[in-house]
């Protein structure tokens, strides 16, 4: 059983240009961000997708409604493409982050696969909430063809996965904001991924 999966991140947000670690924050999509969604829009509409799997932030559930205008899919929200919490370093900056928490950062930076801090989601429990996700769409009543509306975090742990890579590369998957992935899954087979947009 073959089914494809498309893996798009929200539209900008203010954090986003700022370079701040936005984490679980209400934010919504800048202007910029609006139009991009509605130009990935005009160019998914006809990509046959049935259903759309929102993460419950305003920032994706924003840009997957805009995307669904064009789609005219299912839409619902899945609380398991939830962005990483990042606890109290939610709104601070990278370089706030290494002045306060020198230590941690440097972990997270180096070796994302070991970071542990108390109050923030580790990697491998992203991971794991995700793919949680994908296994429901993979079931046989479920849509040939979805997107996942989520969060760089979750793209990126999803696609080295599939890819069969370790969670040491994730600061290697680019992710910018209306990034598209395809990851084809061929059932026991495994899956295929590539960069579209």
């Amino acid at each position: 059983m073959h089914k494809t999966l498309y893996l798009i991140r929200h539209g900008v947000i203010r954090s986003n240009l700022e370079d701040v670690y936005a984490g679980r924050s209400p934010e919504s999509l800048t202007d910029d961000g609006v139009v991009q969604a509605e130009q990935l829009g005009g160019v998914i509409e006809d990509w046959g997708i049935q259903a759309i799997y929102s993460s419950p932030l305003r920032r994706t559930l924003q840009t997957a409604q805009i995307l669904n205008r064009y789609c005219k899919a299912d839409l619902s929200i899945d609380g398991d493409l939830n962005e990483i919490d990042l606890g109290r370093w939610t709104g601070l900056s990278k370089p706030e982050v290494s002045a306060r928490y020198p230590a941690e950062y440097r972990v997270w930076v180096s070796n994302p696969e070991q970071f542990r801090e108390d109050g923030i989601e580790n990697l491998g429990q992203v991971q794991h909430r995700v793919l949680r996700a994908a296994g429901r769409f993979m079931q046989p009543d479920q849509p040939q063809t979805a997107a996942f509306v989520t969060h760089a975090v979750a793209v990126k742990l999803l696609v080295l996965h599939y890819r069969g890579l370790p969670m040491n590369l994730y600061h290697k998957i680019e992710v910018p904001n209306l990034s598209v992935y395809q990851v084809t899954l061929h059932g026991r087979e495994g899956a295929s991924v590539e960069r579209l947009k």
